[in-house]
């Protein structure tokens, strides 16, 4: 019975809140504040209940979280893209939802010449560079089912948009990482910069990735990412490699 009173008065508080604030009212430290409270008093913390939440917000720094996870899956979608590689964090969307990902443009064998048609001609990579990159995607695939299941809580519907565009306008002032002088693979080097940009973000911030009373698992983690995003680089370097080698031919 006191299970059962308990459940009730957690649903009665959700129910007296917003979507936002619901949503956030299921974060364990938060649920556990409400537990064995009667009915009326719960439903009486609504409003202290979302300064708590406010506080846990602006203390996890939630936005920059979802910045960073935004950056990241930019730099795994676009490598999936470079390399011809399906997309499996959309894939796994289109399970979930039920829903087509036009975005996802490398799932489709008529899809696959997506990069031929922005760089000017078709990019073919070796076995060794092709084993390298899927090993790097199944990588950072893994570090962001990771971060979106633990690490990000509901984000402001009003802010989504803000802050996707800020984080993109971050990552593109940086300085330009590689350069070459000829025009004809200047949509290549172009891409190839973006990569390494949103890279560079990634490590520059990988600690935000942290949560509260989780201080392993938060170093496993932020390990784990690092080491994603040094595949990710040495991958490109390979790439640059084969460039620099057919001009130097």
């Amino acid at each position: 019975m006191r299970k059962i009173k308990s459940d009730r008065s957690i649903k009665k508080v959700k129910n007296s809140l917003d979507d936002f604030y619901a949503t956030w009212a299921r974060y364990p430290i938060i649920a556990g504040k409400l537990k064995g409270l009667s009915t009326k008093k719960a439903v009486k913390m609504s409003e202290r209940l979302k300064i708590v939440i406010d506080k846990y917000y602006y203390s996890l720094r939630v936005e920059e979280k979802y910045m960073y996870h935004s950056n990241l899956y930019e730099v795994y979608e676009a490598l999936c893209i470079y390399f011809m590689k399906k997309n499996k964090v959309l894939e796994n969307l289109e399970k979930v939802t039920g829903k087509k990902w036009v975005s996802d443009k490398v799932k489709d064998k008529e899809e696959l010449d997506v990069i031929q048609r922005y760089i000017g001609y078709e990019t073919a990579f070796n076995k060794f560079i092709n084993r390298k990159a899927e090993d790097t995607l199944h990588w950072m695939y893994s570090c962001l089912n990771e971060i979106i299941r633990f690490y990000i809580g509901r984000v402001k519907n009003d802010n989504v948009g803000a802050l996707s565009t800020e984080v993109r306008n971050k990552v593109k002032n940086f300085e330009e990482p590689y350069f070459r002088k000829e025009f004809e693979i200047q949509n290549e080097i172009n891409y190839i910069n973006s990569i390494l940009k949103g890279i560079k973000y990634a490590r520059e911030n990988v600690d935000i990735i942290y949560t509260i009373g989780h201080e392993k698992e938060d170093k496993k983690l932020r390990t784990m990412i690092k080491s994603s995003l040094t595949r990710a680089e040495n991958l490109m370097k390979l790439v640059i490699g084969e460039i620099e080698g057919a001009y130097a031919a």
